[in-house]
């Protein structure tokens, strides 16, 4: 499961003084802010302006381009950024902020932080922060700090509408603001302003640089023109019709049925390249499709430019490819741009992962995923109508992925990320640490994904409830600090994986930002769980290896350690099991059962017997 940290742009109209502060207000942020507007022509002609527009080059991670943006009170705007194999527009039509992808895919934002943030947008632009009884602003004078050598005031801005605090550091020789820090619950980003220049008697930095953390993503902007009050056709704001790409069901508006292959709680489908079938993963969770890279140049396609992507531990970097047409199944997709990572198919033990179909994929559709029938079925929306027995959940995406609501115990309900491409459920380190979870007693255990390994502790929970429907002793992960990676996401109490999701029928409705859930055949079933505490994993040989083991458990006590091959389990020899699979099935058989493993420890041949129990 990864998620891409989505491009973004804010044009922020920073004002200079062309006076220095006097003493007078050097300890009052509302003075300061107020002479920094009246300085260039006074506050009542800045809220006159109506219109501004700006074009330049970009730079972000790996990728060079060029954007042109407009805007227009109260809340419209429009930018368009061109990075040659990606783009994507964004803006806001004074209603909702909308999204178009690369390829032509078309989201409203309406998740809660963000519809919060449309709300402080609209009181920053009636100046509101100006008042000093505001009931929704509150400005702190900090003291003074360098910037680069400049002495600065600084002016902490917070708000009672979202726990967003924005810090502008103003500097005493003119007053113009040379950075601010915006620390919003899941990043922090820091952005210098430089290279000011008049405009229509306003000073506006024409280069800002900007590092978000902990992401580790840089943007660089460079203004060639910027216009105040210039004509906008209004149409530009407007949320944009989607893509109308060739997609060709086998049976009128629809593919019903398609079987998956559900291996270590994850769905696998067949995805047909020219004459090439491989196996790939559905993945809500992945903000565009993935293609292993070497893969995509066996195919001939060009990989492209550099960016980089979070996931569940840490952080990666992707290219992009521009895929030919394919299929999944027996449905035809058009061709479309998504991206490529060095080492997907390696990351995978079996079957190997060729690919992962992401949300360009997806949100084509409502789709329908049976778990205990592993079939998929999707449907053309425009033609789809739910009349089932399930629940609808409203389910704002974020990241590009449903959030829907959850109960754990007697804490309150939280979103967590509806993920498809994640085998297990867990809590993100904030939600964790803000209820008290990161001391609970659990299993220790690690996870392999893009982002490498990542460690966490396994819980069981009382009770989990999704759309009313009740689930009895969840087991969930713990991660036993933030790190960089999508742990770290403070917006969403966690993610919620094939793990749990397995006991239900789903029907994700990409237009309609829905989810529907139903009971499954299996929704009362006890699946079965490793009983060793010891995770096994391959070899660089590619032979079976003992790769984690967790204290406290029968592993542990067997004397087994990080490190040891495998050789044979009950004198069958370990290959003949067909790969890491199949043995780390005989690890989830009932408590009692015995195994005689033989391991090869650097140059000693050892026999570890182990005998299972249930560790939760």
């Amino acid at each position: 499961m990864y998620q891409l940290a989505s491009l973004f742009f804010c044009l922020f109209l920073l004002l200079s003084s062309s006076r220095p502060a006097t003493a007078e207000i050097m300890n009052d942020p509302h003075r300061i802010f107020r002479d920094h507007y009246q300085a260039v022509g006074g506050l009542e002609r800045l809220k006159q302006i109506r219109t501004t527009s700006s074009e330049g080059r970009v730079r972000y991670d790996g990728l060079e381009g060029t954007f042109k943006s407009w805007s227009e009170t109260p809340l419209r705007y429009r930018l368009e950024e061109n990075y040659g194999i990606v783009n994507e527009v964004e803006g806001d039509d004074g209603l909702i902020r909308w999204r178009r992808d690369t390829n032509g895919q078309v989201e409203n934002i309406r998740d809660e932080q963000t519809l919060k943030r449309r709300r402080i947008a609209a009181l920053l632009e009636q100046f509101a922060h100006l008042d000093p009884d505001s009931p929704i602003f509150d400005l702190a004078f900090e003291g003074h700090a360098e910037v680069d050598g400049q002495d600065c005031y600084v002016v902490r801005m917070s708000n009672t509408i979202n726990n967003d605090v924005t810090r502008y550091f103003f500097r005493v020789q003119d007053l113009r603001v040379i950075k601010t820090i915006d620390r919003q619950p899941d990043i922090e980003i820091l952005t210098r302003y430089d290279d000011y220049r008049p405009v229509d008697g306003c000073a506006i930095p024409f280069h800002q640089e900007s590092h978000i953390l902990p992401r580790n993503k840089k943007k660089e902007v460079f203004l060639t023109h910027y216009r105040i009050d210039p004509p906008v056709d209004r149409s530009l704001f407007a949320i944009p019709p989607p893509a109308t790409g060739a997609i060709r069901f086998p049976a009128g508006d629809r593919a019903e049925n398609i079987p998956f292959r559900f291996i270590e709680n994850l769905i696998y489908l067949p995805v047909t390249i020219g004459d090439d079938t491989r196996l790939w993963v559905l993945d809500s969770g992945a903000s565009m499709s993935v293609i292993d890279a070497d893969y995509a140049a066996s195919l001939g396609l060009s990989v492209q430019g550099s960016i980089g992507g979070f996931g569940f531990g840490d952080l990666f970097q992707l290219a992009f490819v521009r895929l030919s047409p394919y299929r999944v199944g027996a449905m035809d997709m058009p061709a479309q741009t998504i991206h490529a990572f060095k080492g997907l198919s390696a990351a995978s033990y079996e079957p190997v992962r060729a690919g992962i179909l992401g949300f360009d994929f997806l949100s084509h559709f409502v789709t329908r995923i049976d778990y205990a029938r592993q079939t998929v079925s999707f449907y053309r929306p425009e033609g789809f109508a739910y009349n089932g027995p399930g629940v609808v959940l409203d389910a704002p995406l974020k990241y590009r992925t449903f959030s829907v609501p959850v109960r754990i115990d007697d804490f309150p309900t939280a979103r967590f990320s509806l993920d498809l491409g994640s085998h297990r459920s867990s809590f993100h380190h904030p939600y964790a640490q803000r209820h008290n979870l990161l001391g609970r007693q659990g299993v220790e255990t690690v996870s392999r994904g893009m982002a490498g390994f990542s460690f966490e502790r396994i819980v069981p929970f009382t009770t989990l409830t999704l759309g009313g429907y009740t689930l009895d002793r969840p087991l969930l992960t713990v991660p036993p600090e933030a790190g960089p990676g999508s742990t770290s996401v403070g917006e969403l109490a966690g993610i919620l994986g094939n793990s749990l999701l397995r006991h239900f029928v789903l029907y994700l409705d990409y237009p309609k930002q829905q989810v529907i859930v139903e009971k499954g055949a299996n929704f009362d079933r006890r699946f079965a769980e490793d009983k060793s505490g010891m995770l096994v994993g391959l070899a660089e040989s590619g032979q079976p290896m003992v790769s984690f083991v967790a204290i406290g458990t029968p592993a542990a006590e067997a004397g087994f350690i990080a490190g040891d091959r495998i050789e044979a389990v009950d004198g069958r020899d370990a290959a003949d099991y067909g790969g890491v699979v199949p043995i780390r099935k005989l690890l989830r058989e009932k408590a009692g059962t015995r195994y005689r493993f033989t391991v090869r420890r650097q140059e000693q041949l050892l026999t570890v017997p182990i005998e299972l129990r249930d560790l939760f």
